[in-house]
């Protein structure tokens, strides 16, 4: 590191303390999202945001409207060239607060911790983002290309706000997106993950009456030998492929439905399946799969009647897996940012979890990693310890050096 680097190590050190209020003032404004409403509840993080851009000195702080209620926050600093070097891309919403054992809102801080909902997914790693941004600024370090802090909705849902985002022509030579990768204790860099998709396989039977099942079909035990030949014929398959990141692709069988009474045979039982996939994987792939599994049934069986489809909230919102090469210089730089801070060496990390990154790299093109305090979001005790979210605030800042001066 050099002197300059020091001095933006130093700026977040004296400004812990603002940065800790930061974090908790988000997590005090509740914007929790619930898939399907078709009204958000996002509107008041996004007002503060707004404010709090202006107020930092970002230019072109403005919002793009998503659905009602939900809306996206960018600002970004003034620099020498129009160049985006680094995009910042953090979600506001959160999931729901049932069950919770603390209080969701509080940001109570305990044992070096803050806890609350949305702490570790991702409202401290935005909080990290903008005082990394704000120490550029404050220090008067002048850019050659922009930085773009883009406070985004819906990443809890249908993942609308970055769509938007990538929908109006975002541009950037990388992406940052903030989600928790603090693992093991060690801060890491998440270069891969996987895809998502969900399917549904439905039998259709014959109803009859209970006292009388032989003049029937019954699909519950049709959808039984399909759920064996799944398991028993799809899984083994799936197992002999493999990402050195990422392992190997799953199928899990999460929900059945079917029946409607113990006294009448079932005419129709459906399953909905959980996909997850491997850069190269494609839907058209994946149905493959299951299609050449379900063929093979059908020829051993006249009177099975299933189909397979893809639902239609993977056709909303397709949740493909993201991949940017180790050789990336954001990737490098990063390594490097992370060695400084912490003092060990950074690992490269493949998500098990689906992030904003996908979209960022399959849809706009930007090389991207994920990279944020916090290890794991959705908890009844949701936290983020203050180190890593002082860290990675650090680590922002010698990225946001080596890539955009």
């Amino acid at each position: 590191m050099d002197k300059e680097d020091q001095k933006l190590i130093n700026y977040v050190d004296n400004n812990k303390e603002e940065l800790c209020a930061l974090v908790r003032k988000l997590v005090s404004i509740p914007s929790i999202n619930i898939p399907g409403e078709r009204v958000g509840k996002q509107l008041e993080v996004g007002n503060f945001l707004y404010k709090k851009f202006r107020e930092m000195g970002l230019n072109n702080v403005h919002f793009q409207d998503v659905y009602p209620g939900a809306r996206n926050i960018l600002g970004e600093t003034p620099a020498s060239s129009k160049e985006i070097g680094i995009v910042f891309n953090g979600h506001t919403d959160t999931v729901h607060i049932k069950n919770m054992t603390i209080d969701p809102f509080a940001g109570s801080i305990l044992n070096g911790k803050i806890y609350g909902r949305g702490t570790a997914d991702m409202k401290a790693g935005l909080a990290a983002a903008i005082i990394a941004v704000k120490a550029f600024l404050d220090l008067n370090t002048n850019p050659s290309k922009r930085i773009l802090l883009a406070a985004v909705v819906d990443e809890e849902g249908l993942g609308r706000g970055t769509n938007k985002l990538i929908s109006e022509g975002v541009k950037a030579k990388y992406g940052i997106v903030g989600e928790p990768t603090c693992f093991g204790g060690r801060l890491k860099i998440a270069i891969a993950h996987k895809g998502r998709a969900e399917l549904e396989v439905t039998v259709k039977g014959k109803a009859s009456h209970g006292c009388e099942p032989a003049l029937g079909l019954n699909a519950i035990s049709k959808m039984s030998d399909v759920i064996k030949a799944i398991e028993g014929k799809l899984s083994p398959k799936l197992n002999t492929k493999s990402h050195p990141l990422l392992g190997v692709p799953t199928v899990n069988i999460g929900v059945i439905q079917g029946g409607t009474q113990a006294n009448i045979v079932p005419d129709r039982c459906k399953i909905k399946i959980d996909r997850r996939t491997l850069p190269g994987e494609t839907l058209a792939s994946i149905l493959s799969e299951i299609e050449d599994v379900l063929e093979q049934l059908r020829g051993k069986d006249p009177d099975l009647n299933v189909s397979v489809k893809v639902a239609k909230s993977t056709l909303k919102r397709k949740s493909e897996p993201m991949e940017t090469s180790p050789d990336e210089k954001i990737v490098k730089v990063a390594k490097w940012a992370v060695e400084c801070v912490s003092g060990v060496s950074a690992g490269i990390w493949g998500s098990p979890g689906y992030t904003d990154a996908s979209p960022m790299v399959n849809k706009a093109r930007i090389p991207t990693i994920v990279l944020g305090p916090g290890r794991v979001g959705h908890t009844p005790d949701e936290y983020v310890h203050i180190a890593e979210v002082v860290d990675c605030a650090k680590v922002y800042a010698l990225i946001i050096k080596s890539i955009c001066t």
